[in-house]
């Protein structure tokens, strides 16, 4: 069953005005005395012009309120009476429930179609009846009469010739919102015996009749299968109702339908539309599945900094789940800078809602010192509450802080414990180093075959270490038959996923000819792999860098026009003369020069030339070498989603204490709010 969320009727508090104009409401208005016996109106009708009216147990403001009254409830009347200034009313509402005061500023005589004061029919007292003027009423016509108990409009099964009375159900062609009201009570039990059918009967007469809450609620019903068969079809039709009258709450359970699937065929495109309709009007839960969405480029395009604007509108209305996106988004520098310092902001706004996955990222945080002091003991503090609501990651953290000592007393039997626990709920870490006790007898008896089982778990889901130990394994025979094949395979995955020791260990395979077929260069190839302390970024080619620029012809002329095209201000000019300047081509090579013109194209928002720049301050060609700056360059590139430049900034960021990072994050989420920018 997908996850669907009630509608909430908000709560009027005196002062709010009426529907009614003020000239209406004046002739309309409760007088006291009012008192049936006194000439008084025996039928009172609520008058709000948004939320609901409260009715309380003592006519005080200050007593309990006992029910909240919709727009167009009617009640029985029981006298009114002034209290501390403020006309109240004695009243119980015509579709039962307790009695209760309510404020005569709200309240106007019930009035039939001609607008005439509803007053009590002195003819079977007791029943259902209608006073229709003409004597042969027909079915479905509008009532123009009095009524017992009133309506707004009756559905009539004809009336004598010569008569004056025709009997009539409330509700089947009745006031909707009465209708409504009462299919609440029954839907909690508030007044009467819960009956989820009698709830289904009364929702059905309202949505029927075109009322969207009582749609909503009736596709609620059928979600959740109370006081119906539970029905996705059904459910389906009721939400697609009130959500083409523009019910947001019904507008995301209709995305969500689509969404998974039910009661529809699955329309992830179909699915964004009506999270995009509620998100519109304010609905957290439809912003953050939009924000998710984009994030993830399901039925609308990915982009990250849709997704960001998505996740804050619903932070901040205090969406624990939206928060704790909103700080990844930050965490990981996606559709916005890379900024620690606002990331631990998000998660711990989450975390103290109870998200776990926030809480988890707190607590990581504060044991890496990212934007915090480092400290163990809070880390595993979140730790800790995370892994009571089950989250297996945090649960290996813990493991990891008792392996290690930290934050807490060393102690392998609970780290043990803790990984068990965490490897069971499927955290490949936790498989992984659950095998490492077990391969190295640490905390419980040694024992090969359990090793092998927990590594070919972890290593199924891709944990590169887990592949290595497990090639490991095979290669030695150790809880396994010795298979170099089988070794080969696991070292291979590894390797690829550029780890040293698998590739050294594969490069020895290639060498002896183990497994595979002996081959002296791919030998090599793996041993240069695992043996060199290699500097990706250095391996970033400024050729490739200029793949989308012009062609640069190299006479004086053209190179004049670059110069006169860059100084007016165009950034591809200043980009292209940076290029020529780093190269030397059609100029002399002059790295202070090539910086120049680069930072001019970098300030305007020229990609190329950020990232270039960024590799200028990592070699400290042209400019003293920087690691701050280059990381600050590369982490505002990164945040347009440039893959290459999320790479550079992550390399960096090695290189950097947590403080640095922090600093540069700060400077960089500064730099982008200026335009130009300037860093």
């Amino acid at each position: 069953m997908i996850k669907l969320i009630v509608g909430i009727l908000a709560v009027l508090e005196l002062g709010f005005a009426p529907f009614a104009s003020a000239q209406d409401a004046s002739s309309l208005m409760v007088k006291v005395p009012n008192a049936p016996e006194d000439e008084g109106f025996q039928y009172l009708e609520v008058v709000v012009s948004q939320g609901t009216l409260n009715m309380r147990s003592e006519a005080l403001t200050t007593s309990p309120v006992t029910a909240q009254l919709e727009h167009g409830t009617i009640f029985n009347s029981f006298g009114c009476k002034v209290s501390n200034g403020i006309d109240w009313c004695y009243v119980q509402p015509l579709t039962g429930g307790a009695r209760g005061y309510v404020s005569a500023k709200f309240l106007r005589s019930a009035v039939n179609s001609t607008n005439l004061p509803l007053q009590r029919s002195n003819t079977d007292d007791g029943s259902y009846r209608t006073v229709q003027g003409d004597p042969n009423a027909i079915k479905n016509k509008p009532c123009n009469q009095q009524a017992e108990p009133p309506s707004k409009e009756c559905d009539f099964s004809g009336a004598p010739d010569g008569g004056g009375i025709a009997t009539t159900t409330l509700g089947e062609k009745g006031n909707s919102n009465a209708q409504f009201n009462l299919a609440l009570m029954y839907n909690w039990g508030e007044g009467v015996e819960q009956n989820f059918e009698e709830a289904v009967k009364w929702y059905r007469l309202a949505a029927q009749q075109g009322h969207a809450q009582a749609q909503f609620n009736l596709g609620q019903m059928y979600n959740w299968g109370e006081g119906v068969v539970r029905s996705n079809e059904e459910a389906n039709k009721w939400y697609r109702l009130a959500a083409e009258q523009g019910h947001a709450p019904a507008q995301f359970n209709l995305g969500q339908m689509y969404k998974w699937g039910e009661g529809v065929a699955q329309n992830e495109a179909e699915a964004a539309k009506w999270y995009r309709l509620a998100a519109q009007q304010g609905n957290a839960n439809a912003q953050v599945s939009l924000g998710l969405m984009h994030g993830v480029g399901a039925g609308v395009t990915k982009d990250d900094a849709e997704a960001v604007k998505w996740f804050r509108l619903a932070a901040e209305k205090g969406d624990a789940t939206a928060q704790f996106n909103l700080g990844l988004k930050y965490y990981n520098g996606e559709g916005v800078t890379q900024y620690y310092a606002e990331a631990i902001k998000w998660f711990r706004m989450s975390a103290q809602q109870g998200n776990a996955s926030a809480q988890l990222h707190v607590g990581l945080m504060s044991y890496r010192g990212e934007a915090v002091a480092q400290d163990d003991v809070e880390a595993i503090k979140w730790f800790l509450s995370a892994a009571q609501k089950g989250n297996a990651s945090a649960q290996f953290y813990i493991g990891l802080m008792y392996d290690g000592g930290k934050g807490v007393v060393q102690d392998e039997a609970q780290a043990l414990r803790w990984y068990r626990i965490a490897a069971e709920a499927g955290d490949a870490s936790a498989q992984l180093h659950l095998g490492l006790m077990y391969d190295g007898g640490t905390g419980v008896a040694q024992d090969n075959m359990e090793a092998v089982k927990w590594y070919r778990i972890a290593a199924k889901q891709g944990n590169a270490s887990a592949q290595l130990h497990l090639g490991l394994m095979y290669d030695g025979g150790k809880g396994v038959a010795q298979d170099d094949v089988e070794a080969v395979k696991w070292f291979r995955l590894a390797a690829a996923q550029g780890d040293a020791k698998a590739q050294f260990n594969l490069g020895l395979k290639y060498y002896g000819g183990k497994g595979v077929t002996q081959n002296f260069a791919e030998a090599i190839k793996w041993y240069r792999l695992a043996a060199e302390d290699r500097d990706v970024i250095a391996q970033f080619n400024l050729d490739n860098t200029n793949d989308s620029a012009e062609a640069v012809a190299l006479d004086e002329a053209a190179i004049r026009g670059y110069h006169t095209a860059a100084k007016q201000g165009s950034a591809t000019a200043q980009f292209t003369l940076g290029v020529m300047y780093d190269l030397g081509e059609g100029v002399a090579e002059d790295d202070f020069e090539a910086v120049k013109w680069y930072r001019l194209a970098a300030a305007q928002g020229d990609a190329k030339a950020q990232f270039n720049l960024g590799l200028k301050y990592y070699r400290g060609e042209g400019v003293s070498q920087d690691y701050v700056a280059a990381y600050i360059w590369f982490n505002i590139l990164a945040s347009t989603g440039d893959l290459e430049a999320k790479k550079a900034r992550n390399l960096i960021a090695e290189k950097l204490s947590a403080a640095a990072i922090s600093k540069a994050q700060e400077i960089a989420s500064e730099c982008i709010q200026k335009q130009p920018m300037s860093c």
